[in-house]
């Protein structure tokens, strides 16, 4: 699941507000990315 929601392995995760060129709906694509990361951050706090 994160291969395609963090694009770069550094970047996507510590900015996940800046956009990469394929993402179609860039508004979208950093919420997606805001909401997948904090699934896993709360999933591994468990």
């Amino acid at each position: 699941m994160t291969g395609d929601t963090a694009n770069h392995y550094v970047l996507s995760l510590g900015r996940p507000d800046w956009d990469v060129r394929f993402d179609l709906d860039k508004s979208q694509a950093a919420k997606t990315r805001r909401r997948i990361f904090d699934m896993i951050a709360a999933a591994s706090s468990t």
